[in-house]
């Protein structure tokens, strides 16, 4: 039982330190690294290469990590808007983000972050 408890804190550690890489990365202006390590994330799915995840499986990321989704997200589409698209993938993930937040409209997420992924389009 205690193992269990240590593997899952070790889970959220990670979760926290892959978030904590993105942000770091995009703000030392490397977006298209912060977009690589975005799509590496296990329950956001955001790899335009990749078929959409269900609904349900973001709801078995560790909380911690659904608190950090609404910026995390903020700053891949601000990553996405310094990236050119020259093979359609930036659309796409851009179109998955949009396809996430309607799957978890229930989240109740800042009002700002639906008004930046409108933008986006």
């Amino acid at each position: 039982q205690e193992r269990d408890r240590v593997m899952e804190q070790e889970t959220i550690l990670r979760e926290l330190e892959a978030v904590l890489s993105i942000h770091k990365l995009a703000r030392q202006g490397n977006h298209l690294d912060a977009l690589r390590e975005v799509t590496k994330l296990p329950f956001l799915h955001l790899d335009p290469r990749l078929s959409d995840t269900t609904p349900d499986e973001f709801q078995r990321a560790s909380s911690y990590f659904q608190t950090c989704v609404p910026d995390l997200l903020k700053v891949v589409l601000t990553c996405l808007d310094n990236v050119h698209d020259t093979d359609g993938s930036i659309r796409a993930m851009r179109s998955k983000i949009a396809g996430f937040l309607a799957n978890n409209t229930h989240q109740n997420w800042p009002r700002d972050l639906y008004e930046k992924v409108a933008r986006s389009f």
